[in-house]
C-alpha cells in the first residue's frame, strides 16, 4: 500500500520526526505547518511531536515578529532554544516560568527606550535568569546607562558568551570575575569605558571571540607591548575596528601573540599599510578578513 506525504511524516520516529522540524524550519515554517494539519488524527500526532522534550526550536524571525508568537508557543507547549526578550514583560513571563528550562540563548531588547512600558535590558534579565538557568549566550541592548544587569549572571553558571550594546557595560561588574572568567566569547560595541572593566575580569587564556573598542580605555589591554597586556592566546575571531590604535607595528605584534586567529574585522583602522597585510598573509590561516582599501 502506499502511503501518502503525510502518513510518511508521521511513520517516522518521533526524534527524527522532531529532527526534521526543528532542523529544517524556522518558527514562521512551525506555525505555518500547524496551521496546515488541522484534521483531527493529524492534530493529535502534531501536539505529539510539539509537547515532546526532543522538540526545541532553534530558529528564530527578526525581532519585531517575536511578541506574536509568544502566546502560540505557550498554547502548543513548543520549546524554544533561543529566545528574543522584547516589549511588555507580561508577554513573556508566563512562557519563560513553563518553558525556560529549555533556553540557552537570550536576546534582550529595549526596541523604544522612550515608552515606559517596554522593558528595559535589567528587567529582561532578571526575568530570563528566575526561569532561564542553562543560558551559555546572552546577547543585550540598551540606552540607559543606569542600568545593573551583573546580578542576574549569578544564575548562569553556564554562561559562555556575552555581548554587549548601548551603554550596558557601564554596570558595576566589580565581584563577578568568577562568572566574566568563565567567558570564551565577549563582544562589547560601546565606548562608555566598561569594556575595559569587562577585559580586567575575563581569563584572556579562553577567550577565543573578542570584539570591543580599541580606545583610550582598553589599548592597555590588548596592545602587546603593554606592560598591562593581556595574552589571548586562543583567540580566533578578532574584531577591532575604527581604532587610530591598530597600525602596522600593533597588528605585527598582535599576529605574533594571537596565531591562532581564523576570523579578523578590521574595517576602519586607516593607520594600516600593505605591510600589515603582508605581515596577515605570513602569520595567520585566515579564513575570513574584513578590511578597508585604498
Amino acid at each position: 500500500m502506499t502511503l501518502t506525504r503525510y502518513e510518511t511524516f508521521w511513520s517516522f520516529p518521533l526524534d527524527f520526526t522532531c529532527l526534521i522540524i526543528t532542523e529544517w524550519l524556522d518558527l514562521k515554517g512551525v506555525a505555518a505547518l500547524d496551521r496546515a494539519y488541522c484534521g483531527r488524527h493529524q492534530r493529535t500526532s502534531l501536539m505529539e511531536v510539539f509537547g515532546s522534550a526532543q522538540c526545541v526550536l532553534n530558529k528564530l524571525p527578526a525581532v519585531d515578529h517575536v511578541p506574536q508568537y509568544v502566546n502560540w508557543l505557550f498554547r502548543r507547549g513548543i520549546r524554544t532554544e533561543k529566545f528574543i526578550l522584547t516589549g511588555r514583560l507580561s508577554e513573556f513571563e508566563l512562557y519563560l516560568s513553563n518553558y525556560g528550562a529549555a533556553v540557552k540563548q537570550i536576546r534582550c531588547f529595549q526596541t523604544n527606550p522612550s515608552t515606559a512600558d517596554k522593558i528595559s535590558l535589567c528587567e529582561g534579565m532578571v526575568l530570563c535568569s528566575k526561569y532561564c538557568s542553562k543560558v551559555t549566550t546572552f546577547f543585550g541592548d540598551s540606552s540607559s546607562s543606569t542600568i545593573d544587569l551583573v546580578h542576574a549572571l549569578r544564575r548562569w553558571p553556564r554562561l559562555k558568551s556575552l555581548h554587549l550594546c548601548g551603554n550596558s557595560t557601564s554596570a558595576d561588574w566589580e565581584g563577578y570575575s568568577t562568572v566574566l572568567s568563565e567567558l570564551t566569547s565577549l563582544v562589547v560595541s560601546s565606548s562608555d569605558g566598561g569594556a575595559s572593566v569587562l577585559l580586567r575580569h575575563v581569563e584572556p587564556a579562553i577567550i577565543e571571540r573578542l570584539s570591543v573598542p580599541l580606545n583610550d580605555d582598553t589599548i592597555q589591554y590588548l596592545h602587546p607591548s603593554s606592560p598591562s597586556a593581556l595574552w589571548f592566546f586562543s583567540l580566533k575571531c578578532l574584531s577591532l575596528t575604527h581604532s587610530h590604535f591598530v597600525d602596522d607595528r600593533f597588528l605585527e605584534e598582535l599576529v605574533r601573540a594571537s596565531p591562532l586567529i581564523t576570523h579578523l574585522d578590521l574595517t576602519g583602522c586607516v593607520e594600516l599599510t600593505e605591510t600589515s597585510a603582508v605581515v596577515v598573509a605570513q602569520g595567520l590561516r585566515l579564513r575570513s578578513i574584513k578590511a578597508d582599501t585604498r
